[in-house]
């Protein structure tokens, strides 16, 4: 039976695409710093990336050499049967377009955030403007459906960025 083994979509970056191999946690840190925008604090980014090793460490697709700072994580034979696969489709699903979608679901997160404010707004209005319900409650109702739409194109981005992160089979 084969196992299913999943990287994360930095991780898969870093280790398939970046063929980082024989590295510290804190040469692996420096990369998705400066190579990417990260929100984290360097601090957080390598406790972040810590976990991700030692997971795929206890996976075995990771072996390591060396103790404290100078520990070093190298690929496993392992890791290179179960993601060489991974090299061909990165032209297809690569970390510039998984990046780009994440930046458009924020973006419309945002939409969506202003849409419930305005909703919030009209239930306002018509507590002040009780005269007017009916032409606020319709303004309200366009605003409602708005915030629909874009909660699904928020869950389509959300699950293509899912797939296109993809899992391994080995």
């Amino acid at each position: 039976m084969k196992k299913h083994y999943r990287l994360n979509n930095l991780m898969k970056h870093l280790l398939i695409e970046e063929a980082m191999d024989e590295f510290t946690v804190t040469e692996l840190r420096d990369v998705a710093h400066n190579k990417f925008e990260q929100k984290q604090t360097p601090v957080e980014l390598r406790v972040k990336l810590y976990r991700h090793l030692l997971a795929l460490e206890e996976k075995g697709l990771l072996s390591t050499k060396g103790t404290g700072r100078n520990k070093k994580y190298a690929k496993t034979n392992l890791f290179i049967e179960c993601f060489s696969k991974s090299l061909h489709d990165a032209s297809e699903a690569s970390f510039e377009k998984i990046q780009s979608l994440k930046k458009e679901r924020n973006s419309i997160q945002g939409e969506l955030e202003i849409t419930l404010g305005e909703v919030e707004h009209y239930e306002n209005f018509i507590k002040r403007f009780p005269d007017n319900r009916v032409v606020i409650t319709t303004l309200k109702d366009k605003a409602k459906g708005q915030a629909a739409s874009l909660l699904g194109r928020i869950n389509a981005t959300s699950k293509l960025i899912s797939v296109l992160e993809g899992s391994s089979t080995c």
